[in-house]
């Protein structure tokens, strides 16, 4: 609806003495975790050679990809519309304690020196008997505040809202902001963050007369915030905790958070009120939302900008003091591979685990794993010599197996001393591959006084320690030549199952 210019610009003089008067006051395997410690040496739990039998078989993983469900956003400016309309009639619920009227024995407010004081919360009802009348109030904001005032007419009255401040130099009222519609008996809502300081406000009829209410709210809590009641003032935030209040019946907080990579998160919101927060748009070329696990709140979001925002369920529960929190987290970035899905989650680890339709293209936190591995080193001495040739060859065509106790694990690693990786103590993916060739070899020879060294062994199977920051092999578990076999040397490998992990089937639901 267009808007009507602000009556010509007013600047009324006013008493200091005035100002101080009166105005002071799917199916989901949950792994378990544990603190067990899990630390190899060499010369300890000595693995034999292993023959044919000792292949690890895994099932067949499903190559049918069903997509995650999409999360839809709420046209939550439509439900502003529709309740806008009725602030002040039965549905909505507004302040009764503390409402004024113009009281007979007081002087009629019709200019500011005689303006009414309003507090937090509090309807007040008044009448334009004369046309061009102004009816006066003013209020006092303590500290940097969100003041919101909603105005509603008789059908016959097209009233009009002006906010001014005070300009201490000149002792006289500054116009600073207003709502002004056009058409008789149309609402009026004035939303604007003041400084502290007295401010005074007037209701003008503007060349018409008749009744008129409104409500008053005053919020000081989450200022920095506001204004942020519609989709074009969201608030940007990034991961991490928000505080604010609901400070009115209509009053919606609007927060929205930039992805600049696709991710798995989480959000939530702790309330004592019952308040709650949804989804309420997105804008960014592949925007949108797809659902996990309902259970967990775990949601895969591709790069954008979203939307959302916090409102109460009940329009008589408002407060502009008790606060809200609200959380919103990521887990870990993904790829953006059109052929994985996402298999794994560990929030506590900050881990997140894709695999392609037969497990054999994998990904942890968007990071392509590679399980590449070559050592080769030739030593010798008079009392004798030993070579070690020893590698994985990540082209075999090995799958990562999720059978019984070979599952993915989000674990943590503390340290080894033959790792393929130098890093320090973090989470880590631990995994086991299997295949249909022998893509692990170890060749180590020994002569002289190192022939007990000697091991030559080739393997359909390896369980490796992978780091979740690149996708890299921090070190080989089982079987290690180094932890599980040499009986010359001082090796091992210490890690924790320290973290939960929920694992899930190729069709995405929980």
């Amino acid at each position: 609806m267009k808007k009507k210019f602000l009556c010509s610009a007013i600047a009324f003089s006013l008493a200091v003495s005035m100002l101080s008067s009166g105005i002071g006051g799917s199916t989901v395997y949950a792994a378990e975790s544990s603190k067990e410690k899990y630390v190899k040496s060499s010369g300890e739990n000595i693995i034999a050679e292993f023959d044919d039998s000792d292949m690890i078989t895994d099932f067949e993983v499903s190559e049918v990809e069903m997509p995650p469900e999409v999360i839809h956003e709420v046209d939550y400016n439509h439900l502003d519309h529709a309740v806008e309309e009725k602030i002040l009639e039965e549905d909505v619920e507004l302040p009764d304690e503390g409402a004024g009227e113009e009281d007979e024995e007081e002087q009629p407010n019709t200019d500011p020196n005689n303006a009414y004081i309003v507090t937090n919360n509090t309807a007040w009802n008044g009448t334009i008997e004369n046309a061009n009348e102004f009816r006066w109030y003013a209020f006092n904001a303590e500290a940097a505040s969100k003041v919101t005032i909603f105005l509603q007419m008789n059908e016959a009255l097209d009233a009009d809202l002006y906010l001014f401040g005070v300009d201490d130099e000149t002792s006289s009222l500054e116009l600073i902001d207003g709502s002004a519609t056009e058409g008789v008996g149309v609402t009026e809502l004035l939303n604007t963050v003041v400084d502290s300081g007295i401010y005074f406000f007037a209701i003008s009829g503007c060349e018409s007369t008749g009744n008129y209410a409104f409500a008053f709210f005053q919020s000081s809590v989450d200022v920095a915030n506001e204004i942020n009641d519609s989709l074009a003032d969201a608030t940007t935030i990034g991961f991490g905790n928000v505080t604010g209040v609901i400070d009115n019946p209509l009053d919606y907080d609007y927060y929205k958070i930039t992805l600049d990579s696709p991710a798995v998160i989480k959000y939530g919101i702790t309330s004592t009120d019952g308040y709650s927060i949804g989804y309420a748009g997105s804008t960014g070329t592949g925007a949108g939302l797809y659902s996990i696990d309902n259970t967990n709140g775990f949601i895969k979001a591709n790069a954008g900008t979203y939307y959302f925002a916090v409102s109460t369920n009940d329009n008589s529960v408002y407060s502009a003091t008790s606060t809200y929190t609200v959380n919103f987290k990521k887990i870990a970035n993904v790829s953006d591979s059109s052929s994985t899905f996402i298999v794994g989650i560990s929030e506590s680890a900050g881990i997140v685990l894709e695999v392609n339709n037969d497990a054999t293209v994998n990904y942890v936190n968007g990071n392509l794993i590679d399980i590449s591995y070559s050592y080769v080193n030739n030593l010798s001495n008079s009392a004798g010599g030993q070579y070690y040739n020893i590698s994985i060859d990540p082209d075999a065509g090995e799958w990562i197996t999720f059978s019984d106790v070979y599952e993915p694990a989000a674990v943590y690693y503390h340290s080894s001393t033959k790792p393929a990786m130098n890093v320090s103590s973090r989470p880590a993916l631990l995994l086991t591959y299997v295949g249909n060739t022998q893509f692990y070899r170890i060749n180590c020879l020994g002569t002289g006084a190192y022939s007990m060294n000697t091991y030559q062994h080739n393997f359909n199977n390896v369980t490796v320690l992978i780091d979740p920051s690149t996708g890299r092999l921090i070190d080989i578990v089982e079987f290690n030549y180094y932890y599980d076999f040499a009986p010359v040397g001082s090796n091992s490998i210490t890690w924790t199952r320290s973290y939960s992990m929920n694992l899930y089937e190729d069709n995405g639901e929980e």
